[in-house]
Formats: C-alpha cells, structure tokens, sequence
C-alpha cells in the first residue's frame, strides 16, 4: 500500500511540475486539474440459489485522488482525460453462502480512466465556468496484496468452507456523467468542483465458483451481469495555460486634456485634438464637439476652429465615447468585462483682439537745398495679431525709398528756371503707407520744404564784388557747418573756375565781444583777437587741402581785421534749419547781434581798386594758418 501511495504522489508532483514552467504566459488551452474527493456506490444484490437469500455486494465508499487534462477546442466545447490514480474502496459481502458468519470483507483500490467530452454554459475566458460532462472510460478493481494472501490462507482461507481462492485484478467498462462549475483565481490558477454519476459492470476480482457443483448445495460466485453503481464527488485545483491566440483586453483611454493651442488671432483656424485610443480593433470613438454649447457636427478626434472676429474666451467641449461596431465573440466579452466609460474634456480658446495698425513719420532735416538728402522714418504700432509689417513709402515730388527707415532725394524736385532773382521754396509731402499680415493699413505724411536759387549766367567781374558774410556764434571764431557750405559750394568753384583772381578776409566784432566786454567776465575768449582768429580759421579751411577743406593758395588770400568797426553792407546768410549744426554753433536771423559777428568775404579782380572796407590789408600770415590745419 505504501507503494502505491508513492507512485501516486510521485506522479501528481511531476505532472505539476511540468506545468508551472510554462504558466507564465496565462491560458485558456489546456487546463490540468489535481483533485481528490470521494466515491460512493450502491449496494448491490444478486441470488446465487433459488430460494436463497440475497448475496450482497457493497464497495464501501472510501476516498479518491486523481488527475485531469482538457483541452479546450472551442469557446464551449472541451475534451478531458480523467486519471483516478488512487481510490480506497473496500469490497464486504453479505450473506455469502458457505462463508463462515456469511460475510466476508477484503481491502480493494480503484483505478479508473475516462474520457469525456464538456459543454460548458460560458466562454473559455471566463472566470466562473459551469459545466456539464459525460464519458466512456474504465475501472480497475484491485484487491490489495494483503487480501490476496489471506483469500489463500489454506489453515483459515478467508472465505471460509468455500476453500482458498486466488483473488486478482478485475477491469470493467464504466460510463461517467454529471457537471460542476470551474472558477479561476487568477489568469493561471482556479479551482475546480465536480459531481458526477458512475455506472459499469460489477467487479467479479477473478473470484470462481466456489462450493460443491452441486446446484442444491452453498456455493459462491459473482455474476458477470451485476451491475455497480455509484457517486463521486471531487474538488481540485486547476492549472491553466497555452492560449489559442492573443488575449484580447478592452481599454479605453481618453486624453486627460483636449491637445493644441489655447490663444489665436481672429480669421485663424487651430486644430484641437482628443486621440482616443481603443484596444480592441473593430471599436473606435464617437466624437461631439460644441462651442460655448453649440454644436459643432464634428465627430472626428480633431477639430478645426475658425476664430470669429469678436475677441474673447470660447469654450471648447467634447463628449467622447465607445461606439461598438464589432461583431467578434471575443472583443464583445472584452468589452463586457470591462465596458467603455464615456468622457468629457473641456478647453478654453482665446480669440485674441485686432485693431488696424497706426502709423508716425518723422523726417531727419526738414529744410533742404535742392540735391540734398535727408532720412524719413515711420513708426508703426500694431496689435498682437498685426504680425508683421511692410512699408511702401512716396513723395509728391523727389524719391524716396526704404521701409521703416527710408532716405529722401530731393535731386528730382522741379523750378522755375525763369526765376533768378530770389531764393524758391517748394513744400513736399512724403508719405508712408504700413501694412500688416491681416490687411489692415495705415499711413501717415510728413512735409519737407526744399528750397533752390537758379543760378545765373557767371559774367566777368571787373571790381570787387562782395559775397555772402560768414556768420559766427557769440564769442566763437569756429567756422560753422553753413559757413563751411558758403565757402566750400559758392566761393570755391568762383576761385577755381578765375586764376586771376583774389580773395580778401575781413574779420569783425559785435560790441558785447569788446575787450571792455570781456574783461566783465562776459566772455573768456580774448576779444582782441577775436576778430583776427576768424579770418585766420576761415583762410585755414579754404587752404589747408585736407580732409574737408579746400586748397586754395594762400598767396591768393589777402586779410584784415578790423573789430567793432562794421563800414561795409551787411550781408548775412543764415541756414536756420536747413543746415545741422554742433551744439551752440546755431545762429538765429533773430538775433540782432548776429549780423555782426562776421567775416566779409570780397573776390577781388588783380589789379583792381580794393574795397574801402578794408584797413590794413596784408598777406595771409602762412604759418599761423597752417598751424590750424584743418578747422574741425
């Protein structure tokens, strides 16, 4: 007995220990169940003489151990092997004739094989599995070792009278149904609970007739037409793996927030998303999309969004939800294990505001001599949705040309030629047109005065002739920018153009420049020399020929210096604003002073009679001029 307990053992461990290597990948293929339980039969009666008492037979009900395999070939239908490896149930007969008390008892194990085919009332994927099963298999009824030898006991054989007799393996068809239920635990273990009915041919344990032939005499046998009967009940463990294909899980999963941009310009389109994702292939998701709870008729994962032109905050809302359209067996239990929930998702959009851009122009200098040029600027101010901006720039006369900072060319303005006798000034509108990326336009215009004298006829000069006087700030013998341009665009070409002739510098005071003046404090340059170191400043930039300056020969430059002494015409030329200058070098025509801080400026023919203005005049002094170099 004890061997047979160890086989049976041994042989659960290693059918055990053969699945649990490949549990790892779950199943729903082939289950193996270890079970044990208890079987319980019927008592059985049979008449061995006429007239005779009943024979009872009876396998006591006793305990089972055992194993199954299924393999699960479809949603419901499975085919099982069932090994009952080990079974304890004793055989007791009653009023057996010949046999000494007429009851005779000996210990008996039950194999048994069967093969089944299951309908189970729910999928394989299941986790609670009810079940009905039915099958043909076979018993084997074995006396144990120990009964063996007492049946053959010759001093006190165990069925008495009847004689020693020589027990041995009885096999008989059997035939099993019944039902049960499987509930899984986890993906690869559950348990599993079977009752089931048991009908086959009763056992006859190799027993001959035993007792006297003669028919009218005890006697003892077992007939090969009884039948055995009974019940077993089961309960196991079940292991589970091998799957036909991949487990198919349902999720759904929604974004925890709508995806794309949360601010744009009015007349912008942005595409707001929601990407869904569902496991299972023949599902997809069901889209509503509103605005400020209106609906959109839109039912795709993305969403385009027109921005209207009023600004503000619009509320974007989407209901998402599972929409079924497969109709596979196993993604609808997927989804009936675990069903769709819907979503909602909110986003705020803000549509930002527009307005029309506003422009500024500016120009550099606002007084121009014809030929001159000056820089024009405008300045654009837009909203957050302008983007960027383009300029287009025009004059009502001239060219100008640039973007945000541009150049006018006042070469191309027109006058009229006829006129000589005075200084013409012309107005000019330059105007910039701004443009931005949603259309909108603003211009604006700034106004220029370009002035111009048409030059006469040069005739020859016979006498003196005096030009325009060099102006000089208070205190100051620095040859100012519209002085420079007196020198430099009138007197030089004259100079260069008649090699016979001569200039002649005559410097002046104002009375406030005074030595009496400056020793008040009023001044800090010496007045005294005041006179002389404008004429010597103003020879230096016509001689120095550098940089600036001119090159005219000082042997043609004659000078004087005659103080507060003003005997000549005045003849000033004030520039205003048509010339920039350093800081305190501007001279106003207002300032009644003015006139008379000056240089007189006489082209003087060789030969001819000098002008009464001058003095004492004298040849340039050389190196004091070119000690100045070229007057900044």
């Amino acid at each position: 007995m004890r061997k047979l307990w160890a086989h049976s053992l041994l042989l659960l461990l290693f059918s055990i220990a053969g699945v649990v290597p490949i549990l790892a990948d779950g199943g729903e293929l082939v289950e193996v169940n270890a079970f044990g339980g208890g079987s319980f039969f019927r008592r059985e009666e049979f008449k061995l003489m006429p007239g005779a008492q009943a024979t009872r037979l009876k396998l006591i009900s006793g305990g089972l151990v055992g194993l199954r395999v299924t393999e699960n070939i479809g949603d419901y239908w499975s085919l099982e092997q069932t090994w009952g490896i080990y079974g304890a149930n004793n055989v007791r007969f009653s009023n057996a004739p010949g046999v000494r008390n007429g009851t005779a008892s000996f210990s008996n194990r039950l194999r048994q094989f069967q093969f089944n085919v299951v309908r189970h009332l729910t999928p394989r994927d299941s986790w609670i599995r009810p079940f009905f099963t039915a099958g043909l298999g076979a018993n084997w009824h074995s006396p144990t070792q120990e009964a063996k030898l007492a049946a053959l006991d010759p001093v006190n054989p165990l069925f008495g009278a009847m004689g020693p007799v020589r027990l041995g393996l009885s096999t008989r068809p059997a035939f099993n149904y019944g039902g049960g239920i499987k509930a899984k635990i986890s993906p690869n273990f559950g348990f599993r609970f079977d009752i089931r009915g048991l009908a086959s041919p009763g056992p006859t344990f190799g027993i001959p007739r035993l007792g006297s032939q003669d028919p009218r005499r005890p006697y003892l046998f077992l007939p090969k037409n009884t039948a055995l009967n009974g019940t077993q009940i089961t309960g196991g463990i079940s292991f589970y793996f091998g799957e036909t294909g991949p487990k198919l899980t349902h999720e759904f999963t929604v974004p925890p927030s709508i995806e794309g941009v949360t601010a744009i310009c009015p007349g912008e389109t942005a595409t707001l998303r929601l990407p869904a994702r569902d496991t299972l292939a023949g599902h997809k998701a069901r889209y509503r999309w509103t605005v400020n709870g209106q609906d959109a008729n839109n039912n795709n994962s993305d969403f385009r969004f027109t921005a209207p032109q009023k600004s503000g905050d619009y509320t974007i809302a989407v209901h998402v939800e599972d929409e079924a359209q497969s109709a596979d067996k196993a993604e609808m239990r997927a989804t009936k294990r675990n069903p769709a929930q819907p979503a909602d998702r909110t986003a705020t959009l803000h549509v930002k505001e527009y307005k029309n851009p506003t422009a500024t122009c500016e120009a550099g200098q606002k007084d121009l001599r014809r030929g001159e040029t000056t820089s024009v600027s405008v300045t654009a101010k837009g909203s957050e949705c302008s983007g960027q901006m383009s300029y287009r720039w025009s004059a009502s006369e001239g060219s100008v040309s640039g973007g945000a900072t541009g150049q006018y060319d006042s070469t191309g303005v027109a006058f009229d030629q006829s006129i000589t006798d005075r200084e013409q000034r012309k107005n000019i509108t330059l105007t910039a047109t701004v443009n931005d990326e949603k259309g909108g336009t603003a211009s604006c215009a700034v106004n220029v005065t370009v002035r111009h004298k048409v030059p006469v006829a040069e005739r020859r000069i016979d006498k003196p002739t005096q030009l325009d006087d060099i102006i000089f700030s208070a205190g100051s013998a620095r040859v100012n920018n519209c002085g420079k341009r007196i020198l430099a665009d009138e007197l030089y070409p004259l100079m260069t153009r008649n090699r016979d002739y001569n200039i002649w510098l005559i410097g002046h005071i104002d009375a406030k420049e005074s030595p009496k003046a400056a020793r008040r404090g009023r001044r800090t340059a010496k007045a005294s020399q005041l006179d002389r170191e404008r004429v010597l400043n103003t020879a230096a930039f016509l001689s120095a020929g550098k940089e600036t300056c001119k090159d005219i020969e000082l042997s043609r430059i004659k000078v004087d210096w005659v103080g507060t002494d003003q005997t000549s015409e005045f003849k000033p030329r004030f520039c205003e604003t048509s010339t920039r200058e350093k800081k305190g070098q501007a001279i106003r025509s207002r300032d009644p002073h003015a006139k008379n801080q000056r240089v007189e400026i006489w082209l003087v023919p060789q030969g001819t009679t000098p002008p009464t203005a001058a003095k004492a005049i004298k040849d340039a002094p050389v190196s004091d001029i070119r000690a100045k170099g070229c007057p900044k």
